[in-house]
């Protein structure tokens, strides 16, 4: 289905071999085209295909932004980067419009002198969530965590919006924040909202995309608190004060966040998105376990032919 193709690709490149690793040895297979691309990925990656960076291994990663700006982010050793850099051909072959992001820290290459240099990561908007009928540019990094889909990203975003507005919750707690593509539906209905995230990056793009929505006069600023740290260890204090609880973990599932729950006497609602079934059903046990009964759930196939899929689940607490 159309809402299956997917508008971020993670390819392997090793001795000049661009794909996905095989599931019988440790080598890429070499993949001249991918059906699960959406138009303009299929075609952004086509032409990247002919034109590979000469290094010997990489993870790279192709964007296309909703408004169809290109982006290329390179994770490589650091020796294969400062070659590249200072080589500077490859780099400057793309066009000046295309941006480009290499390593861990997710570092800008500039490319407006003769020789590209690294900067500190920019944000942009590459994807984009919605708040009631508005679409909202969500800022980040190439290299940063979205949902593969811009399509299927819709019909979650909407799945959520429709159950926050039937619930009508006071206030919510969320793990896992990331950049806002929950939160924002989730803020439809006028909740406060404490947004926990363990990865400063997007929590500077959360931030940075709530600035551009007030510039266009939807000011939900005061709405959203944030709280950032590894709450797998620490579970937020807000939690005891929330009526509503929303998360989308890491495969890792919830672990000890939920251990405060029992405490938790306010808290009526879990709204739980999991993208790994088996750690979305040690976290379902401690739920049940502390009187949560599942209400809803639905299994969409973000990821054909693989044995991955999301899971959107909703819990209630009437006692």
């Amino acid at each position: 289905a159309l809402s299956d193709l997917r508008d971020r690709l993670d390819f392997g490149l090793e001795d000049g071999r661009f794909g996905l690793f095989q599931t019988t040895s440790k080598q890429i297979l070499d993949l001249k085209e991918c059906p699960q691309l959406s138009p303009s990925l299929a075609e952004w990656f086509s032409e990247f295909r002919k034109h590979l960076p000469p290094v010997n291994k990489a993870s790279i990663r192709l964007r296309v932004s909703p408004e169809g700006t290109r982006g290329i982010w390179l994770d490589l050793a650091n020796l294969e980067a400062k070659d590249l850099l200072d080589e500077s051909t490859w780099l400057q072959s793309w066009p000046k419009n295309t941006l480009i992001e290499m390593g861990q820290r997710r570092k800008r290459v500039d490319r407006t002198t003769a020789r590209p240099h690294l900067k500190d990561p920019e944000l942009f908007p590459w994807f984009e969530t919605h708040w009631k009928d508005q679409t909202v540019p969500l800022f980040g990094v190439i290299g940063g965590f979205t949902q593969p889909s811009l399509l299927t990203n819709r019909f979650i975003t909407s799945w959520i919006q429709e159950r926050v507005l039937k619930i009508n919750p006071k206030k919510i707690l969320e793990f896992g924040s990331g950049q806002g593509n929950l939160s924002f539906p989730a803020l439809s209905g006028g909740a406060k909202l404490v947004a926990c995230e363990n990865e400063s990056l997007a929590l500077q793009g959360f931030k940075q995309s709530l600035e551009s929505f007030a510039e266009k006069g939807f000011d939900l600023r005061s709405q959203v608190q944030f709280e950032e740290g590894d709450f797998l260890r620490r579970p937020s204090e807000a939690l005891e004060g929330s009526d509503f609880l929303l998360v989308n973990p890491a495969r890792s599932g919830l672990g000890h966040f939920l251990d405060s729950l029992g405490k938790a006497k306010n808290l009526k609602n879990i709204l739980s998105m999991s993208c790994h079934p088996e750690t979305f059903a040690e976290d379902s046990a401690k739920m049940a376990a502390e009187q949560f009964q599942i209400q809803e759930i639905l299994i969409l196939d973000q990821f054909p032919q693989t044995k991955h899929y999301e899971i959107l689940s909703l819990w209630n607490r009437s006692a």
